[in-house]
């Protein structure tokens, strides 16, 4: 049949916006490993959705009592960082570069400050969803005597092969091969918990977290009705560019009471009978064929 044929024997044409949203799992990846100039030390914070992330952040010191954060030292904070009020930073995450899926932050500190733990929630700017562990925040101890009280991250008392290289097809954009050629750091201070001296022991660990994140997601639907002079009956044809199996559940109508009957044979292909009350069909696939020439 010619195209020119088959548009003049449209009736009606619309097309039916559909939104919907849907959840897409990812990680939250946090490393602390020493930098490279074996001085310093680095918490890396990595999610591996899309998005336009937030790092809201802070810290507590050696002697703090309560849940309240500080700010970082100006120095402590990467760049792109406002801070919020007086007690905490926002960081904005950023890609390393466009060949990477995942976006980071990079936070170098001076292992010997009085810093005791780095405390986070993961903001999503674009839904304004925030992302805490627990329901809490993620807190990362810089010491060996905090308490764990379930949202604390740290180093385990063993652990294999470091994400972090090529070799490992690990998405962060440093590399280190093993643990084992990391040895562990043991920093001698004069900082004080319930008036005892501490050992101030840094152990470089790498975690991960899932991450669920609900996304708008949106699709079309259009629907063509048409007449052809030499058929006896309309046709009404539905496309659509939702993925998967999209099933159609439908029937007719014979006057305004909109009360819904199974038409007579025959039906599309791949249709069955919903309970004596309507028809579901599978829609198919459609096959398209570029000509070139």
């Amino acid at each position: 049949m010619a195209i020119t044929e088959i548009v003049k024997a449209l009736i009606a044409l619309m097309q039916l916006q559909i939104r919907d949203r849907k959840k897409v799992e990812g990680k939250l990846l946090i490393r602390l490993d020493q930098s490279k100039d074996q001085l310093n030390w680095r918490l890396t914070i990595g999610c591996s959705l899309s998005g336009k992330w937030i790092l809201h952040w802070g810290v507590s010191y050696v002697g703090d009592t309560g849940s309240e954060w500080d700010q970082p030292p100006k120095d402590m904070r990467p760049h792109g960082s406002i801070p919020i009020k007086d007690y905490a930073i926002e960081t904005p995450f950023k890609k390393p570069s466009k060949d990477y899926t995942f976006h980071e932050v990079k936070i170098d500190f001076n292992p010997s400050s009085a810093i005791e733990a780095i405390h986070f929630i993961l903001k999503d700017e674009e839904t304004g969803a925030s992302y805490q562990h627990k329901g809490r925040d993620f807190r990362v101890s810089l010491v060996n005597y905090l308490e764990d009280d379930g949202n604390m991250i740290h180093a385990k008392s063993s652990f294999g092969k470091w994400p972090g290289c090529r070799k490992c097809y690990n998405p962060f954009s440093f590399c280190m091969n093993a643990v084992e050629q990391l040895p562990n750091m043991v920093l001698k201070e004069e900082a004080s918990c319930d008036s005892k001296n501490e050992n101030r022991r840094l152990e470089g660990f790498y975690k991960e977290q899932p991450i669920v994140k609900e996304v708008s997601v949106g699709n079309i639907v259009n629907v063509a009705i048409r007449k052809f002079p030499d058929a006896a009956n309309i046709v009404l044809h539905l496309e659509t560019d939702i993925p998967g199996d999209v099933v159609v559940h439908w029937g007719v109508c014979r006057d305004d009471a909109k009360t819904w009957e199974i038409p007579a044979v025959p039906y599309p292909p791949e249709t069955t009978v919903f309970r004596n009350k309507a028809l579901r069909t599978l829609l198919q696939v459609r096959l398209v064929v570029v000509f070139s020439y």
